[in-house]
């Protein structure tokens, strides 16, 4: 069976039959094939609140923005965990070079954690959710991420003290986000979301 032949089956898939198959063109990088997949779908119309494209768009923001943050609270807590076990193994020997290096890590990704935190945080402020943390408490891992909070609190440094960690790093044109950097960029991800469900 030729492709076209094919592609005039396509509108009488069911969306368990098509689904997988718009999936599998994604992961090949099939463009084309996957916007025939969509394309030939049949089409419903559902009427929604007008709030609708902004409470989609926050939900997907919380819900990747949740991940990100358990991924850098993951990375806290590994590398507080290899600091703890150096301290250890070495009680008795004066700190070395790699004990200053291992500090640096833990007080950056407690740097970064914050921000991105604080980030949220001021996005959710602007669009008068005063209860911004309420988007993420419904989540899993949001235990995790208070007890990171806690506990990254009296080892956060400043944008400057980061910026310097991560130029010791990566060069000299590299620097550490800030917390407007982290509201930027969730501003933009709402609003293109927002956009998108709009229509």
């Amino acid at each position: 069976m030729n492709t076209n032949s094919l592609a005039k089956q396509y509108a009488t898939l069911t969306p368990r039959e098509r689904l997988p198959l718009i999936m599998a063109a994604a992961v090949r990088e099939d463009e084309s094939e996957r916007m025939r997949l969509v394309n030939s779908a049949p089409r419903f119309t559902c009427t929604v609140p007008d709030h609708f494209p902004l409470a989609q768009a926050l939900d997907e923001a919380a819900s990747i923005f949740m991940m990100r943050l358990l991924d850098l609270a993951t990375w806290f807590w590994r590398a507080s965990g290899l600091l703890e076990q150096r301290f250890w193994r070495r009680i008795d020997e004066p700190e070395d070079e790699t004990d200053a290096e291992m500090w640096d890590l833990v007080r950056l990704f407690a740097y970064l954690f914050s921000t991105k935190l604080q980030g949220w945080r001021r996005v959710c402020a602007e669009l008068n959710l005063t209860e911004a943390d309420a988007l993420l408490e419904c989540l899993p891992g949001w235990e995790s991420v208070r007890s990171t909070e806690t506990a990254t609190k009296g080892l956060v440094m400043s944008a400057e003290d980061a910026t310097a960690i991560v130029r010791r790093k990566h060069g000299e044109t590299r620097r550490a986000i800030t917390v407007e950097d982290e509201a930027a960029g969730l501003r933009g991800f709402i609003e293109r979301r927002a956009e998108w469900w709009t229509g």
